[in-house]
């Protein structure tokens, strides 16, 4: 999805060939789509929830230096907005993530993107470096990429890891057994 409409996107460089890509492997190209107005699947022709949803360097445009308390709040506001609708609604399936990358340093930490999801009722699953190889074709000619930058997996808050085939066999499929395990102190000697 993106905000631009069709016409604005295709007149950027390289964007028609991305947007082939993903049809050809059988995505669907949505243009005119407000990540902040967006609370169900349904708005953008799904039945159910995502398995991942990723919003790869969120920067609210408008001619804003990005260092200005004024840039903070709106990309503060841009982050409320996508977290909050994302906890509230049904745009995740209950095992989805949505991931945020985001640079590292200031004025980006100033967003503060763990307290914001927190605050909406998601939580950090993890942190990674950014890795842009996982985008095959990915380019920016700002310094942010392979490792400069951070990405935030975050999952609706009292969504549990489910656990793996191998753990479950080796306690017999049993949950119950597997917590008793863990309870159980080690003995002494």
């Amino acid at each position: 999805t993106t905000l631009q409409s069709e016409r604005e996107s295709l007149a950027q460089a390289d964007v028609e060939d991305n947007i082939e890509t993903v049809r050809a492997c059988g995505g669907t190209v949505l243009f005119g789509v407000d990540a902040t107005r967006l609370k169900t699947p349904e708005a953008v022709g799904r039945r159910k929830g995502f398995d991942r949803i990723i919003f790869n360097f969120p920067l609210v445009s408008g001619g804003l230096p990005k260092d200005t308390p004024s840039a903070t709040s709106a990309n503060q506001a841009l982050l409320r907005e996508i977290f909050g609708n994302t906890a509230a609604g049904g745009l995740l399936c209950p095992d989805g993530e949505l991931h945020v990358t985001i640079p590292r340093g200031q004025p980006y930490e100033q967003w503060g993107l763990p307290t914001l999801a927190k605050l909406a009722g998601l939580r950090v699953k993890c942190a990674i470096p950014f890795d842009a190889a996982a985008y095959p074709g990915y380019r920016s000619d700002i310094p942010h990429i392979n490792g400069g930058a951070l990405t935030y997996a975050l999952v609706k808050v009292g969504t549990r890891a489910v656990p793996t085939e191998e753990v479950k066999k080796r306690f017999g499929g049993s949950a119950k057994e597997m917590n008793k395990q863990r309870r159980k102190k080690p003995r002494k000697p």
